[in-house]
């Protein structure tokens, strides 16, 4: 229950009342009062990225909460609160690892609530405000979560109707350390909120599938058209699935971006035709532009019929351009047993690195051209002497170090430190090669040749998380400095390299360089403005 403790006599009161009911003084203000619910949790501010959301306390054992609560206006109205706390207790019997947990619900006369476990992270809304947008692959692997949740939610008559990115929150998953989607927000102020003495069948529920008539809508862009109408079902969660994930891809709502005008929104989600996602993306394949206009089709039966379907058409779109490795450790550096080792790989020494997603392959001439295109820019004469657009599917060359992080930027990713391209390149067991500890083959690798090859040539080199061409084809650039003493006193977790220096680091030697340049643990290194007809990269991508 909401209590506000009597200054004169310590008494809990209902906060509805004015004067103590045992010393009869006056109660104050609410503000200056004990925020309470349910005898034990502790009302906080509210959340700045989410005003609907309170932090909250159990006052017993200090565990920290999320708390959703009816305004009091809404919870005065039976028919409202009844609806509120049925629904609740619904959602507190639905369990899946990515939704939020509901841990209690408070039915009080004057203050019903939801207690939720507080997830750690922050939401997608506030990562895209820091980051824009997030790469395709990353972001494709988003939407297959969330259509996972949302298989479970209707499985069981549950329509959300309403995800938007201020309610969905980035976490990590505890056993790789990957990041992992929480749902944390149904909107339930927003549907059950009431005028008094409004008949309750006109209003939102959380479960059901009638939603606050359109005079009464609080539109956002994320909103299927139908949901205007006084009508939802299944495939309005698909609509505004579609569009979270050209968000997620392009930093930008597809209809109604910038407007804050309710009035002008409606249309807009009514009328408007949803922005072109290759005018914006250029890299985006015409198959996965196609299914995001499916799922934001205005017409409920132009969609996709279920999440079965969805899913399969969303799978259609991954092309497995990047591979995910776990958080954990890996052995760095050679053993005192490697003959070709030279000292600057030694020790050879236990480091945990974070979880991160690695580029499958080196980025290929093609992808490169893709990128001047849409940016504009120019390469000197040289470079496009080593890289034509014929060779589209040769690694790109002849790039320097600043290049190579443009081109991740662009892409919303960075370059790989040299940790986390030596533990995708051999996994955790230390191995000499990615494929082991076989000397090189021709079916292994390129090396020891005048000229590159296509990339994915030699799959039998693949790494232990699938990353191929990491031995061999092209040198790759790293974002760590070079330090030829470094090993012996970097840290033992997420080690970034000396904080300066002349020389940028490259892994993986290439096509010119012989079997000992080819060990996960070779180290190169060049100025961070030369071309080198062998030098390429490959991009990475973590959740920070």
């Amino acid at each position: 229950m909401a209590t506000l403790i009597c200054e004169k006599c310590g008494t809990r009161n209902a906060d509805t009342m004015l004067t103590c009911r045992r010393c009869t003084a006056p109660l104050g203000k609410r503000e200056a009062s004990i925020n309470m619910l349910g005898g034990r949790w502790s009302v906080g501010p509210g959340l700045e990225s989410n005003p609907q959301l309170f932090s909250g306390r159990n006052i017993e054992t200090g565990e920290e909460v999320l708390i959703k609560r009816l305004s009091r206006t809404a919870a005065l109205d039976r028919s409202v609160r009844s609806s509120f706390i049925k629904e609740a207790s619904i959602l507190r019997d639905l369990e899946h690892p990515h939704l939020i947990r509901v841990i209690d619900v408070i039915e009080d006369p004057a203050a019903g609530a939801i207690v939720l476990a507080r997830p750690e992270g922050q939401s997608l809304e506030s990562y895209l405000e820091r980051r824009e947008f997030l790469p395709i692959p990353v972001a494709i692997a988003f939407g297959l979560q969330l259509l996972g949740t949302l298989d479970y939610l209707h499985e069981r008559g549950v329509v959300h109707r309403n995800l938007t990115s201020k309610g969905i929150f980035i976490t990590r998953n505890e056993d790789t350390g990957l990041p992992h989607l929480m749902i944390t927000d149904f909107g339930l102020a927003r549907n059950i909120h009431l005028a008094a003495g409004q008949d309750s069948s006109e209003t939102g529920t959380l479960l059901g599938m009638k939603v606050a008539p359109p005079e009464q809508t609080n539109p956002t862009p994320y909103m299927a058209p139908e949901l205007l109408q006084d009508e939802a079902d299944s495939r309005s969660d698909i609509y505004s699935l579609g569009v979270l994930l050209f968000e997620m891809i392009t930093g930008r709502l597809p209809v109604g971006h910038g407007v804050r005008d309710p009035a002008q929104l409606i249309t807009a989600i009514e009328s408007e035709a949803p922005t072109i996602l290759r005018l914006l993306k250029p890299e985006v394949s015409s198959t996965l532009e196609d299914t995001l206009l499916r799922m934001m089709a205005k017409r409920p039966d132009q969609r996709y019929l279920d999440i079965s379907e969805t899913r399969a058409a969303l799978l259609a779109c991954t092309d497995a351009t990047m591979v995910r490795v776990p958080e954990g450790p890996f052995l760095r550096g050679s053993a005192p047993s490697d003959d070709a080792a030279r000292g600057e790989e030694f020790p050879q020494k236990p480091l945990w690195v974070s979880a991160f997603y690695m580029d499958r392959l080196p980025v290929t001439v093609a992808q490169f051209h893709s990128y001047l295109k849409a940016t504009g820019l120019e390469m000197p004469e040289a470079w496009v002497k080593h890289n034509p657009l014929e060779f589209g599917d040769l690694p790109v060359v002849h790039v320097t170090w600043h290049e190579a992080k443009a081109y991740a930027e662009w892409r919303g990713c960075r370059l790989a430190t040299e940790a986390e391209w030596e533990k995708a390149a051999r996994g955790e067991d230390g191995r000499i090669y990615p494929w082991g500890n076989e000397a090189p083959r021709p079916e292994h690798a390129q090396f020891a040749s005048d000229v590159r090859a296509a990339v994915a040539s030699h799959p039998a080199g693949a790494s232990p998380y699938g990353c191929l061409d990491m031995a061999g084809n092209c040198f790759e650039w790293v974002e760590d400095w070079y330090s030829s003493n470094y090993y012996p006193l970097s840290p033992e977790a997420d080690p970034k390299g000396p904080n300066a220096g002349e020389k940028k680091v490259l892994r993986g030697g290439s096509f010119v360089h012989d079997a000992a340049a080819l060990r996960c643990a070779s180290r190169g290194r060049y100025v961070p403005d030369e071309r080198r007809a062998n030098h390429g990269f490959r991009c990475a991508w973590s959740f920070d």
